[in-house]
């Protein structure tokens, strides 16, 4: 009895070894799968909302595996040529979460990023045949004309030739999403010229075309020679130039 006695001690002693040895070994094991390091990439520097993150700001950083879910961005195709969001901050060395960044088909007011010196944003809605037609897009530069009827006669001339295209937009002012229809377009303009535009807007039509070149012609011209300057100083007086 003593015998059987020391033998289911000795049982329960080895089971209990075993089972210690499986605790360390499993722990061990996850340890080593947690602490591993991994590649991931951040930022050099700390970058505010809205601005844009390009490839000479980012560099690859070694850290432990257990850190990074699938909410992080680990690719550098992921990460460059993608902006902060708004309300978002992304500080030097920490993991980049796919929540904190965006490209710019996501956010509405890429277009203001766009602007240059003394230029202002300007929205004009499109014609239906215009939105269907002309497949117009971001970057591309257009010729803008203006329509206007004056004693019976209707009257178009070219009135602005080499405009920047900075926004195309459904009709909710959102940017478009797969096959929608266009409903209006935003530019980039001097702002001097905005008091011409919104009378413009006021006593004619807008057309829109294309221009030659239309992704390397960025010279916005004002059409000094066009036949319905008369009319336009007729409301402001006088057109910045």
């Amino acid at each position: 009895m003593a015998r059987n006695k020391y033998n289911q001690r000795s049982n329960v002693f080895y089971i209990t070894i075993l089972i210690i040895i499986g605790f360390l070994g499993y722990f061990t094991i996850r340890y080593f799968i947690d602490y591993t390091l991994v590649d991931v990439v951040v930022l050099n520097s700390t970058h505010q909302q809205r601005s844009k993150i390009n490839e000479d700001d980012i560099k690859i950083m070694k850290v432990p595996k257990y850190l990074v879910n699938d909410e992080i961005l680990i690719k550098k195709n992921e990460i460059i040529n993608h902006y902060v969001k708004l309300q978002e901050k992304i500080y030097a060395n920490s993991l980049i979460h796919k929540s904190s960044i965006e490209n710019n088909d996501e956010f509405n007011d890429y277009g203001n990023l766009l602007l240059k010196e003394n230029e202002s944003a300007y929205s004009i809605v499109m014609s239906s045949t215009e939105a269907l037609s002309n497949n117009i897009k971001v970057g591309m530069s257009i010729n803008l004309y203006l329509t206007i009827e004056e004693n019976n006669k209707i009257i178009s001339d070219l009135l602005f030739k080499n405009v920047r295209v900075i926004g195309v937009k459904n009709g909710d002012g959102n940017n478009l999403i797969n096959n929608e229809v266009p409903y209006l377009i935003v530019i980039a303009i001097k702002s001097k010229f905005i008091p011409t535009l919104n009378v413009c807007n006021k006593i004619g039509d807008y057309s829109i075309y294309p221009s030659n070149n239309s992704y390397s012609s960025f010279n916005t011209e004002f059409n000094d020679n066009s036949k319905i300057i008369l009319y336009i100083e007729d409301y402001l007086g006088h057109i910045s130039r």
